[in-house]
């Protein structure tokens, strides 16, 4: 095998493999090779540019917006969704919390 493995666009090969003696003899294995994902990918969000309008008067941990970044690795790393809350107002500045669900 002349190229990389990648579980992305192949998770198993199916191989045989065949031993011969001097005598004429042989034996042949099958073999099973099913690869386990690493995270090469990067994630990437829905949209490149996230747009909101936020009422001056909006209450406390209002939910503002949801973002969702995904990518093409297996497992826990595969979507990613973030909630962006309201915090109090301090002095003339309004503050926010991302949390991640």
């Amino acid at each position: 095998m002349n190229r990389r493995l990648d579980s992305d666009v192949r998770p198993v090969y199916r191989l045989s493999g065949v031993a011969t003696d001097g005598g004429g003899l042989e034996c042949v294995a099958d073999v099973e090779l099913m690869l386990t994902d690493v995270n090469d990918n990067n994630p990437v969000f829905d949209d490149s540019v996230y747009r909101h309008v936020l009422p001056e008067d909006s209450v406390n941990n209002t939910l503002l917006l949801r973002v969702t970044a995904t990518d093409k690795d297996a497992g826990m790393s595969v979507c990613r969704v973030i909630d962006l809350l309201s915090l109090p107002t301090f002095g003339k500045s309004r503050h926010f919390r991302s949390h991640d669900s």
